[in-house]
């Protein structure tokens, strides 16, 4: 039998199953809980033995169902059974959730106004209205704020002398106050997914133009832009985080690093009424400090080090991840400011709580440690150490584009590493399969152009032995005052060693001498002695 037709004639999982696959191990106690009381006490029920034998299967499993519960009557009405526990698994994490999720409390709060406003009980239908709106409005939930101005509307218009619409028309402009907030939450996020996508695009092919698709956007953001300061704070976010995109796909990288700033501080200071998460935190500081790390802001990192601190110490779930930014971001303050000294020390301390960085990091994490690593040891002369890291690197699994551009950039600090142990027939086959790499990342005709250009000088170089020979082609590596912003990663590291080899220096000392040039050029072209944004931050651009 074809797999494909073995698959058609397969049952399908109920929506039952797949939700208890789901289920956390509280959630699933709750609903044991649940089911006792909503049956009473005595045997467990058919549902309660249904979810049970659900609970162990890893696959579903209609055929051994029906063994277990033969003869039962539900059996007959199996999909009506499972359907109904179901709703009997729904409703049980509606209450389980309603004790910590302020949304579905606001939901609740709705349905008992509407309730007694149909008894009309209006005194107590006030009472509730007023407490619901203050609840809402510190949690800035617009939707329900717009719904629960209805009730009090017709609350108000029960109650109203004939001739008195003064509050009727107050209410209403509330309401259509919260339509305009929630207008400009839908405006913003079509402007921001628009800009993902560009922003994609950018990041493969870096030569397209975008300019009449971010003019009008550009646009749409200047009239959305007076809004901004009494907006939900879901759309101030949301329009820096376009602001961030927009800005970077207008090859305008410090003004986009600028409105990411913006956008981590607003998240630092949301109240707990908003939600707060340390997970959401964790990640937008970690993606700000990686941008600016990027971009050779190397005092931001530092600026904000120490609110990594302040989550994996709140946030003990967190600590393990938190601990792994912190040591990467410092790792690489020292890295770009050339201190070796002090990056020796790290490197030493790492070293020693290696399992513990590691632990429940997941290989996306991991490979930042490994790279690290690899490029330190690189720098310091000791290549065996250098590849012994890379390998560890070609070991995660190849999960996105992020993870094939880290393999991509250690197989170049590969080829190096085994040229300096002259290890020279080996460089060659290592030369095609970082040429194939380039070639299969490569999604238009300029991108990788030097890379590619390099990789084949050095395949077709012949006596590689030869001092004399090897001084010279190193010379030409690359041309003379080479400088991005931000630097391109692997363009550097050709930089660096061709200059090692010419200048008869250590590829430490290159790379001291690169990084000093690269951060007195970065702070010109920032206009700003110290690479960091600070306290002081400009309104929203637009």
């Amino acid at each position: 039998m074809e797999f494909g037709i073995y698959l058609s004639i397969m049952p399908k999982s109920p929506p039952c199953f797949d939700l208890i696959q789901s289920l956390d191990k509280a959630e699933k106690i709750y609903f044991k809980r649940y089911l006792s009381y909503q049956s009473g006490k005595g045997e467990p029920t058919v549902y309660l033995k249904l979810f049970d034998e659900l609970d162990k299967m890893a696959d579903y499993d209609v055929e051994r169902l029906e063994r277990k519960f033969k003869g039962q009557k539900f059996v007959k009405h199996l999909p009506v059974s499972l359907n109904y526990l179901n709703n009997l698994l729904l409703n049980s994490l509606v209450n389980f959730h309603s004790k910590k999720d302020d949304n579905l409390v606001a939901d609740e709060m709705l349905g008992e106004i509407r309730i007694l406003f149909q008894k009309r009980l209006y005194k107590q239908c006030a009472r509730y209205i007023k407490r619901a709106r203050k609840f809402m409005e510190e949690r800035e939930y617009y939707r329900h704020l717009y719904t629960l101005g209805s009730y009090e509307y017709n609350l108000a218009a029960s109650r109203m002398q004939r001739g008195e619409l003064t509050e009727l028309k107050r209410i209403n402009s509330e309401r259509k106050a919260c339509l305009r907030r929630l207008d400009d939450e839908i405006s913003i996020f079509n402007l921001n997914d628009q800009l993902t996508h560009y922003a994609r695009e950018k990041q493969l092919n870096p030569s397209r133009n975008f300019a009449a698709e971010m003019a009008d956007i550009a646009q749409q953001l200047a009239v959305l832009k007076g809004g901004f300061e009494d907006g939900t704070t879901t759309f101030r976010l949301f329009f820096m985080l376009t602001t961030e995109r927009l800005y970077y796909v207008n090859n305008q990288p410090i003004e986009s690093l600028r409105a990411a700033h913006h956008y981590v501080k607003i998240r630092r200071n949301l109240s707990e009424t908003l939600r707060y998460s340390h997970s959401t935190d964790l990640t937008a500081i970690s993606n700000h400090l990686t941008k600016a790390i990027e971009m050779w802001f190397v005092d931001e990192a530092e600026y904000w080090l120490p609110e990594l601190e302040v989550i994996r110490t709140q946030a003990q779930d967190l600590q393990h991840r938190a601990d792994l930014f912190m040591w990467y971001f410092r790792f690489q303050v020292l890295l770009r400011r050339g201190h070796f000294e002090e990056l020796a020390n790290l490197v030493t301390e790492s070293i020693g709580e290696l399992e513990i960085l590691l632990k429940n990091n997941v290989a996306y994490y991991r490979v930042w440690m490994f790279e690290n690593l690899a490029l330190y040891y690189f720098l310091v002369g000791n290549f065996r150490e250098s590849l012994t890291w890379i390998d560890r690197i070609f070991e995660q699994k190849d999960t996105d584009e992020w993870i094939r551009q880290r393999i991509v950039n250690m197989r170049l600090i590969e080829i190096m590493a085994h040229f300096n142990l002259e290890n020279y027939e080996l460089v060659k086959s290592l030369c095609r399969s970082f040429e194939r790499a380039l070639k299969k990342l490569q999604s238009y005709d300029g991108e990788f152009t030097e890379e590619l250009s390099w990789i084949k000088k050095i395949r077709k170089s012949e006596a590689y032995f030869l001092p004399r020979q090897m001084k010279d082609f190193a010379q030409t590596l690359l041309p003379e005052g080479y400088f991005s912003v931000p630097p391109n990663y692997r363009l550097l590291l050709m930089s660096v060693w061709a200059k090692a080899h010419h200048n008869k220096i250590s590829l430490r000392e290159s790379w001291v001498n690169h990084t000093g040039n690269i951060l007195t050029e970065m702070r010109s072209v920032a206009g700003m002695e110290v690479l960091c944004f600070g306290e002081s931050l400009p309104g929203p651009s637009g």
